[in-house]
């Protein structure tokens, strides 16, 4: 929080329960910093990523696509605001 580095995004990855969740981000709400996406486990994506197959986020986890989304429009902005 300290840094101010504009345009980092924090997410929580592979979470295995709500209480880790609540955990891990009492911790980071204590830094003033907010996660911008919680992913859970899932053994279909580590199962996907082992076999080295593409990960349907769509289907398995749409927030995980709407990051994204959110994502290729700050780059957007990013880029007609730089050029």
């Amino acid at each position: 929080s300290e840094a101010h580095i504009a345009g980092v995004r924090f997410i929580l990855n592979r979470i295995n329960s709500k209480s880790e969740e609540d955990i891990l981000r009492k911790s980071l709400l204590d830094k003033e910093i907010q996660p911008s996406l919680v992913i859970h486990y899932s053994p279909s994506i580590s199962s996907a990523w082992l076999k080295g197959i593409p990960i349907q986020v769509e289907k398995t986890h749409p927030e995980i696509q709407g990051f994204i989304d959110q994502l290729e429009g700050d780059m957007e902005s990013y880029y007609r605001e730089s050029v």
